[in-house]
């Protein structure tokens, strides 16, 4: 079973979960703290909370406010009236809650959310999917449990038009349900003479006839969901919304996919490098790092991984190599042909790399390939100098140079545009 545990802390703690609900229902957000406040004003109000679960032999039940977190309900109640003058409908959604493993659970993170309107089933199927989540889906006795008491403690009085979950007929004749996830439908918890539409009522919600279980219901029909988030994009094994919320993965674009399993990863604005923006792609992934306009003093290296680094159209991402102490860029990982660079002015980058530490000669001023089958496209090199291939030098490697300018480079003993040796494909 599962208590409510008062925790003043949490009160001041960042509500980062908060802005998820933020960025799908594109309403007015307010954060949660340990307490339930009716907000006057809306139809039927809508209700704000937030719960922290521990395992114990009590049903969840509000906890009494001591004067710190008075003045905190005094702060939130003046958002939440800002808020209420400037939108007519508002949004709630409790912390997510982490169902343990070490409890019996699956690890996975479950969300109420609240609406003070009428939301529909499919609607709610949508925003879930916009957050990174999915409507629940129920798969045995104990996970049903753990999330009727979270319903119950989000929601005690449930009657009619309790929580959406992600169970479903809709498409198929009716009484042939699924789950969103489609996951097998082999757990069900339905009330007593339920379902029984017949074939009017397509969708799930919980509903309390006696015990709290299951109802079908029809489209519009709730002001509630349940948002289940299992994903691990990065396979480590860990769902990525506990990662998100503790901030061990960053997500800036608050859509519940960590930042580095997003296609395309930003410098700068996620990431303050590109090295950085490299360094955060799961081995084996291919990503894009996008560079934004601009002219950036630093080198970074592929290191194998199927990454195109991409600058802005029109010549205005420079990676000038003042100050640098090796090649701008380096491709010596046995990069793929689908890595690369890509709309890219490289710069003054005068010092080149070392063939070996103890080498006495520089090679690849600006970019420096070995073993390497990534490309250079619509790339501009000028201004560079080395030993060999001022711009550019490429050994033993299968790469394509494509659509890309030489300008201004300089050689001291070969190659003043670009060098290659034991190299196809250029």
């Amino acid at each position: 079973m599962l208590r409510a545990a008062r925790a003043v802390a949490a009160v001041r703690e960042p509500v980062r979960s908060q802005r998820f609900a933020c960025a799908a229902l594109a309403t007015a957000c307010v954060a949660t703290a340990v307490f339930s406040e009716q907000i006057a004003g809306f139809p039927h109000g809508s209700t704000v909370s937030a719960f922290l679960f521990a395992r114990d032999g009590d049903l969840p039940r509000g906890m009494p406010l001591g004067n710190n977190e008075e003045s905190e309900m005094s702060k939130l109640r003046s958002m939440v009236v800002g808020s209420a003058l400037a939108i007519a409908s508002v949004a709630s959604a409790q912390n997510a809650v982490e169902w343990r493993v070490a409890d019996g659970g699956n690890g996975h993170w479950y969300q109420f959310v609240r609406q003070a309107e009428d939301v529909c089933w499919t609607q709610a199927r949508t925003l879930a999917a916009n957050l990174g989540g999915h409507l629940v889906a129920i798969s045995s006795a104990a996970e049903n449990e753990f999330v009727t008491h979270l319903a119950a403690a989000n929601d005690p009085g449930i009657l009619e038009g309790g929580p959406f979950i992600g169970a479903t007929c809709e498409g198929r004749p009716w009484g042939q349900w699924y789950w969103v996830t489609g996951e097998p439908f082999a757990f069900t918890a339905w009330n007593p003479s339920e379902p029984n539409s017949g074939g009017t009522e397509q969708y799930v919600h919980l509903w309390r006839w006696g015990a709290l279980g299951w109802n079908d219901t029809v489209n519009c029909s709730s002001r509630s969901y349940i948002i289940e988030y299992e994903a691990d994009c990065n396979n480590d094994g860990i769902v990525d919304y506990g990662q998100i919320l503790s901030g061990t993965l960053g997500d800036a674009n608050a859509n519940g996919v960590p930042d580095t399993c997003e296609s395309t990863l930003l410098v700068p604005s996620q990431y303050p490098t590109i090295q950085a923006a490299i360094d955060a792609v799961p081995a084996g992934a291919q990503r894009t790092v996008q560079v934004a306009p601009g002219t950036y003093h630093e080198s970074f290296a592929l290191n194998g991984k199927d990454v195109i680094v991409r600058g802005a159209a029109n010549n205005t991402t420079i990676l000038d190599g003042t100050g640098l102490t090796t090649s701008i860029a380096r491709f010596t990982g046995g990069e793929p042909a689908t890595a690369g660079v890509e709309n890219l002015v490289f710069r003054n980058g005068i010092v080149g790399s070392r063939f070996t530490p103890k080498s006495t000669f520089t090679i690849g001023g600006a970019l420096y390939g070995v073993n390497s089958a990534a490309a250079i496209r619509n790339c501009r090199f000028e201004q560079n100098i080395a030993d060999f291939g001022g711009g550019v030098y490429l050994l033993r490697c299968a790469m394509n140079v494509v659509d890309s300018d030489f300008a201004g480079n300089t050689a001291r003993d070969e190659g003043g545009g670009m060098q290659v040796y034991e190299t196809t494909g250029v």
